[in-house]
């Protein structure tokens, strides 16, 4: 779907994002013990294909698998320009998690030789540690900041359609614990607090129902390397692939 906005003006409103939350983000990171072996933060970058693409989709992962070293005395210019430079190299990554983005994008009309730039990445947490998730009570405070962060993203960036890729408990617990109602991270006061699921034709998707914070279709489903187990990873995310579109009909909607 169209937008009146340039990639221009979401990358700097991106960027003004990002400044305002990296001190929180370098204060928390510098209190865990694990600080020597994070990455840097994964900030996104806007392409004009993305403004044009016929379907605007914001794939959310779980963490980097390696990403540059973080250093607290970067603005977040230098982790833009690192995704930048990913998704101008048009290099296609053998693997489920590239291979269902690029599927489900050509699904939404988006062309196999555009669909890195006229897609968004981001993930969860916005750092890896050692090429693996975050842990511990510091970094629990941590990913529910990127929680809020991304919502603040996604706000900028006003995708059609948002599909976390990742069931995995830790991140399960962060979503369904970030308070949601009132957009602010857990506190143990909000404990009855969770994230509003409905369920799909599949148990290994479901769409996510928050209050605006989220577009209509947002979806949450498995990562796609849990698709390549018993039967192959073809047939599986084929189905899914295909809920997920009949679910979001953009053309249908138009219609009403």
């Amino acid at each position: 779907m169209l937008s009146s906005l340039s990639a221009d003006s979401m990358n700097s409103a991106l960027l003004t994002l990002y400044t305002e939350y990296l001190p929180e983000i370098n204060k928390l990171i510098k209190s865990c013990k694990w600080e020597s072996g994070v990455s840097k933060p994964f900030f996104m970058h806007v392409s004009d294909e993305y403004i044009h693409a016929p379907h605007k989709i914001l794939f959310v992962g779980r963490e980097t698998y390696g990403w540059e070293d973080f250093n607290e005395s970067d603005s977040p210019i230098p982790s833009i320009e690192l995704y930048k430079n990913v998704y101008e190299s048009n290099k296609h990554y053998n693997s489920p998690f590239w291979w269902f983005r690029e599927g489900l994008s050509q699904e939404f009309g988006i062309d196999k030789s555009e669909f890195m730039k006229a897609t968004l990445w981001t993930n969860i947490s916005k750092v890896d540690v050692g090429k693996r998730r975050p842990t511990g009570k510091e970094f629990d405070q941590l990913v529910q900041l990127f929680i809020n962060l991304l919502i603040n993203e996604i706000a900028i960036v006003k995708p059609d359609l948002v599909l976390i890729m990742t069931k995995d408990g830790f991140y399960n617990w962060h979503l369904n614990y970030y308070n949601w109602q009132k957009n602010k991270p857990y506190e143990e006061s909000d404990h009855e607090v969770k994230l509003e699921r409905s369920s799909t034709e599949s148990t290994k998707l479901d769409r996510l129902i928050t209050n605006n914070l989220l577009p209509v279709h947002s979806y949450q489903m498995c990562h796609p390397r849990a698709l390549c187990r018993k039967g192959g990873y073809r047939p599986r995310a084929n189905e899914l692939i295909s809920i997920i579109r009949k679910q979001a009909d953009f053309q249908q909607e138009s219609l009403i």
